[in-house]
């Protein structure tokens, strides 16, 4: 089954707010890297990872901000992503 299909199977397919956020994260994750510049030194950026806020995603996808830290919160206790927080960028 290609994997874009696996998608389907996950529990919280049927949660449009869920599905709606999972789509969105996979668009903006780097597919190549790239690189910024924070507090003076270059960071890097890995394949599959990038630079948001609560606030910007839920800016982005029309989701609640309270909602959009609960289904973070529940993918990275599902193993989806992982987090890096940070309380502002210079």
């Amino acid at each position: 089954m290609p994997a874009w299909r696996q998608m389907t199977e996950k529990a919280f397919w049927k949660r449009s707010s869920y599905a709606h956020l999972w789509i969105h994260l996979i668009f903006k994750a780097s597919h190549s890297g790239s690189e910024f510049l924070w507090n003076g030194k270059i960071e890097k950026l890995g394949v599959g990872q990038f630079l948001t806020g609560r606030k910007s995603l839920s800016e982005e996808t029309g989701i609640p901000q309270g909602s959009v830290e609960d289904i973070l919160t529940f993918f990275e206790k599902e193993g989806q992503i992982q987090q890096q927080k940070q309380t502002s960028l210079g």
